[in-house]
């Protein structure tokens, strides 16, 4: 991992905004990393988040450990996903390539299961709008 991947996610745990800026300027071929990195740092939100919510729940006399506890978590699973997502549906990787060199992809699906992976997915999130509305 570049140096400059480690200062912005350092910067994104203290505070989200200026982690974010900082690793969306970072040039790399493998735009993969920035993402899962970014939705680490989206889920966990940062110490600043924290600190916030610290600030108004001390006076209610609320632990802030298992916030945090859940927030690390919550982080991590999203970026988890992330990567999932990233590495098992090929037509979400923006991951650049060269035209002319002869690359294996990790993953060897063809360009026909793509349609079944849309439907899928499509059908997925048409199942949880009507669970949703359903139960309203």
């Amino acid at each position: 991992m570049p140096q400059d991947f480690s200062s912005s996610i350092m910067i994104g745990i203290i505070e989200l905004t200026n982690g974010l800026k900082s690793l969306s300027s970072i040039y790399t071929k493998n735009f993969s990393y920035i993402v899962v990195i970014s939705s680490f740092l989206l889920g966990f939100g940062g110490f600043s988040v924290i600190l916030q919510v610290l600030s108004i729940t001390s006076k209610a006399g609320i632990s802030i450990k298992p916030y945090i506890i859940g927030k690390f978590l919550q982080g991590c699973f999203a970026s988890i996903y992330t990567f999932i997502i990233l590495r098992f549906m090929p037509m979400f990787n923006l991951d650049l390539q060269p035209v002319f060199a002869n690359i294996s992809s990790p993953i060897s699906i063809s360009h026909s299961n793509y349609n079944i992976f849309a439907w899928l997915f499509l059908l997925v999130v048409i199942m949880c709008i009507g669970l949703k509305y359903r139960k309203n």
